[in-house]
């Protein structure tokens, strides 16, 4: 009988997990989470309300001046509250492992009182680091001393029927409706610090892929497939893939809008991607056992 309650215990109650909750009151300070242990979820929030009555901030500074966790196990997240959106799609940061992240600049968009930011800590149940330690710091105006070097904007294509495609914002060319992307200099490392965008769409048209390689720095340089105009709704983002594993290689989207957004940081590169696109217009849909199907 004894032996039989341990085991269900074993199973069902593998680990407990430490929660902690700190809220943020003042328009500058540190936090310092060194010597953390495992299962544990520990996160900051920022009370905006209390902060906008000391300053009028438009921005948030986070600045790192020591990171070291178990890489792709321990993580960090930074978001904001978002209503009616998920804390999973409100990321606005990922970090992990021991390379010491860039300072990162949030606008405060919106209703602040609405838009709370927060910071979150995850860790499994084997393994730590030493943990990081974050100075943060609300501005009126962007600060002239954080020099954050912008990202170039390598492509910017529009892959679009031809008599809808007046951009001229692209450096290459793309066919329609089906064709090649990949990132620059494939099968080369990409460079650091840029960013690509690639818009498919058809009015009414589906949209099927197929990645034939994939390989970029683990979650610092990402490949994201987003659904719809509006880029700064995070709920739309169908996929968000770095890395090298991918399940999914073949995927057919029932939307007639998609982005495919390139963003890589400032150290390391990979080989990066290829992957071939199709825009199927509905007259001509053929749908293979091997398609994902998304009904989007």
């Amino acid at each position: 009988m004894y032996i039989n309650i341990l085991f269900l215990i074993i199973i069902f109650f593998p680990y407990i997990v430490h929660l902690c909750n700190h809220e943020l009151i003042e328009i500058s300070g540190t936090i310092a989470f060194l010597s953390y242990t495992n299962n544990m979820e520990c996160t900051w929030t920022f009370n905006l309300s209390s902060i906008s009555n000391k300053i009028h901030s438009r921005n948030l500074l986070l600045t790192f001046r020591h990171f070291d966790t178990e890489f792709g196990h321990d993580e960090l997240f930074i978001g904001e509250t978002i209503p009616n959106v998920s804390k999973y799609n409100s990321k606005l940061f990922r970090f992990s492992g021991s390379k010491l992240p860039d300072p990162c600049l949030i606008p405060l968009r919106g209703d602040i009182l609405r838009r709370s930011i927060w910071i979150q800590f995850l860790s499994d149940q084997t393994n730590t680091g030493s943990g990081f330690i974050i100075d943060y710091k609300f501005l009126v105006n962007q600060s002239t001393s954080v020099k954050l070097k912008p990202q170039e904007v390598l492509i910017d294509a529009e892959i679009l029927h031809p008599l809808e495609n007046k951009s001229q914002h692209s450096k290459l060319t793309y066919t329609y409706p089906y064709g090649t992307i990949s990132s620059p200099n494939y099968p080369q490392n990409y460079p650091n610090n840029i960013i690509c965008r690639w818009h498919l769409y058809h009015r009414n048209a589906f949209i099927r892929l197929y990645i034939n390689e994939f390989h970029t720095e683990l979650h610092y340089d990402t490949l994201t497939l987003h659904l719809g105009q509006n880029l700064n709704n995070r709920a739309m983002i169908l996929y968000e893939w770095s890395g090298y594993d991918i399940d999914n290689k073949h995927l057919f989207i029932r939307n007639d809008n998609l982005f495919l957004i390139f963003n890589t940081d400032k150290s390391y590169s990979a080989a990066g991607f290829s992957l071939q696109y199709q825009i199927i217009e509905k007259e001509v849909l053929k749908i293979t056992p091997t398609d994902e199907l998304l009904d989007i």
